[in-house]
Parts: C-alpha cells; sequence; structure tokens
C-alpha cells in the first residue's frame, strides 16, 4: 500500500512539473518554421538555451520539405492548426528558408507576404543560402557566388568559407552560435546595411535577413 502511495505521489508530481514547464511565459508566442533539418534548427535551438527562452513560447519546427513554397503552406498550416485546436494564436510566425536553386522562391515570398492579419507572417531568407549569414561574422563581403554544373552556389559559398574562416563548419553542426557569439554584433551590424543597400541599389545576391530574427529572439523579453 505505502508503495502505491509513493508511485502515485512521484506520479503526481511529475504532471505538476509538465504543467509548470508548459506555462506560457509573459511574452510573445512564436513559431519559426525552417527549410533546413539540422543547420538553422540547431541555430535557433541554441539561440533559445542561450537566452533562456520559453520552448512553449518559441516552438521551431521542421516538418516540411526544403521547397520555400513547403515551408510557406506548413507555416500557415500549422497556424491555422492551433487556432483551430482552441489555443492561443501564434503572434509571430517565421519562415525560414534560401533562395539557392528553388523555383518557388518568390512564389512562397509572395504568399507569405499576402498572410493575415498584417505583421504576423515573415519571410526569413538568405541568397544563395543560410550560410552567408555565418559568412558575415568574419566580414563585410557582398560577393556574388555563382553555380557550377559540379557546385550550386550554396556549396561554392560553403567551401569559401571553409577555406579562409572557418574550415571546421559542417552541415548539421552544433555550437554554431556559441562558437560565433563574439562576432555576432558586427555581422547584424553588416548584414542590416548590405539589406538596406538592396533596397535601392536591387541587388540581391548575396543577401540575408536573418539578423532580423535573431535581434527579435535577443530582445523579445524586454
Amino acid at each position: 500500500m505505502g508503495k502505491d502511495n509513493l508511485f502515485h505521489r512521484k506520479k503526481a508530481r511529475a504532471q505538476d512539473i509538465r504543467r509548470a514547464k508548459a506555462v506560457r511565459a509573459p511574452y510573445e508566442k512564436v513559431l519559426i518554421v525552417c527549410e533546413g533539418k539540422k543547420t538553422e534548427k540547431n541555430y535557433f535551438e541554441e539561440i533559445k538555451s542561450h537566452y533562456e527562452l520559453n520552448s512553449t513560447n518559441i516552438e521551431i519546427n521542421t516538418d516540411c520539405g526544403s521547397a520555400p513554397i513547403s515551408v510557406a503552406r506548413h507555416a500557415i498550416e500549422l497556424y491555422k492548426k492551433e487556432i483551430k485546436a482552441q489555443k492561443e494564436p501564434f503572434d509571430k510566425v517565421f519562415c525560414v528558408f534560401d533562395r539557392d536553386t528553388h523555383t518557388t522562391f518568390p512564389q512562397a515570398v509572395n504568399l507569405i507576404q499576402g498572410q493575415r492579419p498584417i505583421g504576423v507572417f515573415k519571410a526569413i531568407t538568405s541568397t544563395p543560402c543560410f550560410e552567408y549569414w555565418f559568412l558575415l561574422h568574419f566580414g563585410y563581403t557582398q560577393q556574388p557566388f555563382r553555380g557550377t554544373p559540379k557546385k550550386s552556389a550554396a556549396e561554392q559559398l560553403e567551401d569559401h568559407m571553409r577555406s579562409n574562416f572557418w574550415p571546421e563548419y559542417q552541415k548539421k553542426a552544433l555550437n554554431t552560435f556559441r562558437d560565433r557569439l563574439e562576432d555576432l554584433p558586427q555581422a547584424k551590424t553588416w548584414a542590416a546595411q548590405i539589406l538596406k543597400s538592396s533596397t535601392t541599389t536591387g541587388i540581391v545576391d548575396p543577401l540575408t535577413n536573418v539578423h532580423e530574427l535573431v535581434d527579435y529572439l535577443q530582445k523579445i523579453k524586454d
């Protein structure tokens, strides 16, 4: 009998702990849908951990295809599903994907920009790939990368970064946020400058606005 009571007390305590963990913190509820199964997911999971962000507030989902349109549609589906389940809707939905050689890139961007309510959905894109954001941690560069019959522009960029700055970098690597944390402020500044100049020059290769999502997560508790 005593053992049974102990078992039930432990079970009840475990349930209480799970409920406590599931309580939403007093800041926005966010959905981040990533094209990459590992690289991007690992990076944003690290940010969550570093800034001690509540998993109930920040959901990172990679259960979609790699095509930009798949990312956009999946994010919209998850947003509507949360409302249908009568849960609190996401305050922000970020769709993270690359231009690379994807033919549905413009379609995905247009779909995201057309979503309602206004200001909830945002495309977080990189040209040619997410690694351009990493490259900006090492210096200001607008060097374009061109694909060849053997390697895509994204692969060319990754090779360039490994050869010149970050030889240990690998796709799906862990600790990419921590390893480059010291260089993050300058990378954000350069990314913002390049993004701003693109509105007047029309140059979109290379380009990224990953810094906007990083900055948002850094300040979400403010």
